[in-house]
């Protein structure tokens, strides 16, 4: 297992859009679900750019947000 302590400019800017596309989603449903914390989008566009597969007992969720994301449970 590798640590990335440095997140270049590209995680934050896929970050950034799928967060911005969950906020979207969410105020279309208008659900009362629990807000999830801005961690999970550096997380999984993280995953997406540095990584090859994330694991996750969350999967459904982060495949919202990361349609190109390969996971497991």
């Amino acid at each position: 297992m590798v640590t990335d302590f440095l997140l270049d400019e590209a995680v934050w800017q896929e970050a950034g859009a799928a967060y911005a596309g969950y906020t979207e989603r969410r105020g279309r449903a208008k659900v009362d679900a629990p807000k999830r914390p801005l961690v999970d989008f550096i997380i999984g566009a993280h995953a997406v750019l540095k990584a090859d597969r994330l694991l996750t007992l969350d999967a459904v969720r982060y495949k919202a947000a990361f349609p190109k994301l390969i996971t497991l449970p």
